[in-house]
């Protein structure tokens, strides 16, 4: 996560909101006397939360971890839907 001063950001904010939405990576803004924030994509934060939300029931979990796992281990099918 990148860090930027209040000020860096505020100077160059149009800049800095275009470079975190096309690298998808947050940046850290640090301010004096204050917790620092942090910026990120819509569609960064979007996909964070749906994970969370996909990852809060136990058992919903562990199915898609053992589906991610059998992925990882060439057990996947590839499945063409052109109609």
């Amino acid at each position: 996560m990148k860090p930027m001063t209040y000020s860096q950001f505020r100077e160059n904010m149009k800049k800095s909101m275009d470079m975190v939405c096309e690298s998808r990576e947050p940046l850290t803004v640090t301010r004096r006397d204050a917790d620092p924030v942090v910026v990120m994509s819509l569609e960064e934060y979007s996909s964070i939360m749906e994970t969370f939300y996909l990852m809060r029931s136990p058992k919903n979990a562990e199915h898609l971890l053992a589906a991610k796992a059998r992925l990882e281990a060439g057990e996947g099918l590839v499945v063409d839907l052109d109609l």
